[in-house]
């Protein structure tokens, strides 16, 4: 149930925040940097006991969280 909630609450994000930085706006970049942060490493390394259900889950959590690392960076150098 937890992960049906985060997976609504980043498609309203995500469309948010691919919207404002196509249109140029101000406040876009420090939104995805905000956003990636709040909604996705808080919530995926605090409660990870709650997200992993298998060791294939834990397995597949790192994968993402090296992602969003990796992405993030990418961004950054970016701006």
């Amino acid at each position: 149930m937890l992960g049906q909630v985060m997976d609504m609450v980043l498609l309203v994000f995500n469309r948010v925040t691919a919207i404002a930085l196509w249109r140029g706006v101000g406040w876009s970049a420090p939104l995805t940097f905000g956003g990636i942060t709040l909604l996705q490493f808080l919530p995926y390394t605090l409660g990870r006991s709650h997200c992993i259900t298998s060791p294939e889950g834990a397995q597949t959590l790192n994968g993402l969280l090296g992602t969003e690392t990796l992405l993030q960076s990418i961004f950054g150098l970016l701006l």
